[in-house]
């Protein structure tokens, strides 16, 4: 398995950069995994057709789409974390680590 890490700069567009490994990436992607900044269509799509499960907490704000779903999995998300809270979620979904470690990096 590869993995693939980026740090953004504070002062960057952490989703251009997000949307800059996606196409860079060569192959098969299993999983993205990041913070709110990345819960953008852009994301969603490319990550999608790509075949990887997006885990990105929806912005506080989200809600689901009406009509043609902008991405069944992030209406999926956005219901999952209305249902139990967004740290339930974060441990159920995989996410918790990866917050884990941006706590420890901010400190």
């Amino acid at each position: 398995m590869l993995r693939a890490q980026v740090l953004a700069y504070c002062t960057g567009d952490e989703a251009s950069t997000g949307l800059m490994v996606v196409k860079k990436t060569i192959g098969k992607l299993s999983s993205g995994t990041g913070d709110a900044a990345y819960d953008t269509v852009a994301i969603d799509s490319l990550a999608g057709s790509r075949g990887a499960q997006v885990v990105v907490p929806p912005t506080r704000s989200a809600s689901v789409t009406e009509g043609q779903p902008r991405s069944k999995e992030r209406d999926k998300t956005v219901r999952r974390v209305r249902q139990v809270g967004r740290r339930r979620w974060k441990t159920e979904s995989g996410y918790h680590p990866k917050g884990t470690v941006e706590n420890a990096l901010t400190r």
